[in-house]
């Protein structure tokens, strides 16, 4: 296989190779969406949908480039903590507002906890 080296990286031999895909794969997606797809800027208020691997890494790069309200949306309550941990400042859990849209709960989301 051929592949550029922008898109290597090293990995620690110490670290448990379960914990390295994990890393190579469904995070680096995440916060390759916010750092080079979407460009987070400096000051943005940002939704993340879902807040498993790909999520986590999306809040990861936000906060990395200035993201100053991100905002987690998921319907497990167990992923705040993660996400808090990454970089959330904000988690709405949509089962507690099924009556309204998602974008709506958004636009209403405290400016910080």
């Amino acid at each position: 296989m051929i592949s550029d080296e922008n898109y290597l990286m090293k990995v620690d031999p110490s670290i448990d190779l379960a914990h390295a895909s994990f890393i190579s794969c469904g995070f680096s997606t995440g916060f390759g969406a916010s750092w080079k797809t979407t460009q987070v800027q400096s000051g943005s208020f940002v939704a993340v949908l879902g807040l498993g691997t790909i999520g986590s890494g999306a809040i990861s790069g936000a906060k990395m480039m200035g993201g100053t309200k991100i905002i987690g949306i998921d319907i497990n309550e167990k992923e705040i903590e993660k996400g808090k941990a990454f970089g959330m400042t904000n988690f709405i859990n949509t089962k507690n507002h099924s009556d309204k849209f998602c974008s709506q709960s958004v636009k209403d989301s405290p400016q910080k906890w």
